[in-house]
């Protein structure tokens, strides 16, 4: 158990420090022509990642040797990471694949450098890894070495992450970023070198006796940055090693197809959800899941697909395991209903669906705190107050909304109090920095697992859901009172949750690098995704959300919708360093023209770069 507890703070340490506060995130879906105004297919894609200051996304066109592309990058990347030709667009969200595993090794209590694996003792593979540090803002680096173990499962993480226990066993992780293609002969040949030169020496053996077809995410992109159909996404999703993601086409045509493109391992046995035994051999990769035989979706009858993190298959069924961490669904339910409610579907319609601020968690979980609070029969008038704000709820999360503000300070208390009821100590801090708490929480909450519910550690001594509903509603009241006062009709969301982007520089005299604060619509899980961390001084902070909407009718290249949001200049004085930021704010967009003649015709300006 410590060990798991020191590998779950060093993962929360990761996400901290790199900002991936939330683990879930990102909506796209694709419709038919049949369910549209026009009988074109519309794609629709908007990915939620850390909001900062230059945007992570740089929105751009690329046109020459065979390329007409409009779409994002990450800057100083050739390639569009989503968006469109004239004739196929493509979207990804996070798939929560599960194309990791942990191996325990046993060692030799005799020979430290050697591990067990079938009843026979082997060496530790070493390499020595180089990283260069830039000194201060100088052009000289400064070099760390590292060396790093190799089990024939993988590089051994003890060596890293110097908080495990003493006597924890060696940690081998494989994963499919090791993997150059759907041959294993690649990396088995990978973790028995000790060097570069030694594993491409390998490799040419391995080509020769066998040719290996090599799959890598710079042939994918190539395929689809040229192409016209879903034949050629087919094709590209056939390319690429990580990472996996749901993927989603629309081409003009009128077809629209899915496919979680990107390795996922077979396993010989179990599920891997926990870490398995190194050395039996019980538990190894023997390969990956064909691409045809992945959970995918071509131009079904229905009309429409749509992804948001949320379950793809399901695993009492498919034979293979793809995946087990998912998203709750809220966003992904919600999508599917106004694709449903609103056809014939349009460009408008779909701008609205992609900024719907309508909370379906709070339309399952609100009413169960009314019960729960009127149940226990309040008798503060405050709570009562509070109580009425929640029955006469919209489920909206708009800025001046006060049920919100209560919904989903309950809901803070509520995640604090049952992990820290339910988990000792040691463990209730690193349950609640992971980013699969409140999912956690919510499934206990909505299928009525009265066990979790019941107070062991904590304060609310709460003996059931009920308690520790009407807890913490009283809890948020009080919160609430302290931060914003007495008078209810103040508590408006804005007050609570707003949005910033924040600068590398942007400290002390360089502040007003920074762009924000500003009041936020949404909320974690709606449709319009508002993401924040529940916890710190300001815990409903907009941490993370679209950081590009994306809009697309097939049958019409040069009237596609697109907005990133920050800039395109990273230049504080530039005037294009923060023009972005009010059209993201409005949920209005970008029309991204392709045809030459009238891009030419309303440049403002022209940028020449000349080797």
């Amino acid at each position: 158990p410590k060990s798991a507890l020191a590998l779950a703070r060093a993962e929360a340490d990761i996400r901290q420090v790199n900002g991936f506060v939330s683990g879930f995130a990102s909506n796209n879906w694709a419709v038919s022509g049949k369910l549209t105004t026009d009988g074109n297919a519309i794609l629709c894609n908007d990915p939620h990642l850390e909001h900062l200051q230059p945007s992570l996304f740089y929105l751009m066109r690329i046109k020459g040797a065979g390329f007409d592309t409009y779409g994002v990058a990450f800057p100083g990347e050739p390639f569009l990471v989503l968006g469109h030709t004239r004739k196929l667009a493509w979207a990804a969200t996070t798939t929560e694949a599960d194309v990791q595993d942990i191996y325990v090794e046993k060692l030799n209590p005799e020979n430290p450098n050697q591990y067990l694996y079938k009843g026979e003792w082997k060496d530790f593979v070493e390499r020595e890894e180089e990283i260069r540090v830039r000194v201060g803002f100088t052009n000289k680096f400064k070099v760390k070495k590292l060396k790093v173990r190799h089990t024939l499962h993988g590089p051994v993480m003890n060596d890293t992450l110097k908080n495990l226990p003493p006597k924890t066993p060696p940690l081998a992780v494989r994963w499919t970023g090791w993997d150059f293609c759907r041959d294993l002969r690649v990396f088995e040949a990978l973790v028995s070198t000790r060097s570069k030169d030694e594993f491409l020496a390998r490799f040419e053996k391995l080509n020769r006796e066998k040719p290996v077809e090599l799959m890598n995410i710079a042939v994918m992109y190539n395929i689809l940055m040229k192409g016209k159909s879903v034949d050629d996404f087919k094709k590209a999703m056939d390319t690429i090693v990580v990472p996996n993601q749901n993927w989603l086409a629309a081409d003009a045509d009128g077809h629209i197809a899915y496919i979680p493109g990107g390795l996922v391992p077979i396993r010989s046995k179990g599920r891997g959800m926990l870490p398995v035994p190194g050395w039996t051999g019980d538990y190894e990769w023997t390969g990956f899941i064909p691409l045809m035989e992945l959970p995918l979706m071509i131009d079904p009858e229905r009309g429409y697909i749509a992804t948001a993190n949320n379950e793809v298959v399901d695993m009492e069924w498919y034979p293979y395991t793809f995946a087990s961490n998912y998203s709750n669904g809220w966003r992904a339910a919600r999508i599917e209903e106004l694709l449903r409610k609103e056809q014939p579907l349009d460009v408008e319609k779909m701008r609205k669906i992609q900024n719907d601020i309508y909370s379906k968690e709070g339309e399952s979980f609100a009413p169960m705190i009314v019960k729960a609070a009127e149940k226990k029969g309040a008798s503060d008038p405050r709570v009562k107050q509070a109580i009425e704000y929640l029955k006469s709820w919209d489920y909206q999360t708009g800025t001046d909304s006060v049920a919100s503000s209560i919904y989903y300070t309950t809901m803070k208390h509520l995640y604090e109090n049952v992990l820290r009821g339910y988990f000792e100590p040691e463990f209730y801090q690193a349950y609640l920095s992971s980013p699969a708490a409140s999912n956690m929480v919510q499934k206990w909450l909505y299928h009525r697992e009265e066990t979790f519910f019941q107070d062991k550690y904590g304060k609310s001594r709460a003996k059931g859901i009920d308690d520790a509903l009407a807890y913490a509603l009283e809890q948020a009241v009080e919160t609430l009172t302290r931060q914003l006062g007495r008078d209810m009709s103040n508590w408006q969301w804005g007050k609570l949750h707003f949005i910033s982007w924040s600068h590398p520089f942007g400290i002390g005299p360089m502040k007003k690098m920074n762009i924000g604060p500003f009041p936020e619509i949404g909320a974690d899980q709606t449709v319009r995704n508002a993401s924040f961390s529940g916890q710190g001084k300001t815990p409903f902070a907009d941490t993370d959300g679209p950081v590009l909407r994306h809009i697309m009718n097939m049958g019409k290249p040069d009237e596609a919708l697109m907005v990133i949001d920050g800039s395109e200049s990273g230049r504080y004085l530039d005037p294009h360093y923060s023009d972005l930021h009010k059209l993201w704010l409005e949920s209005r967009y970008h029309t991204a023209v392709m045809d030459e003649a009238a891009v030419k015709k309303n440049a403002k300006s022209v940028l020449t770069l000349e080797p």
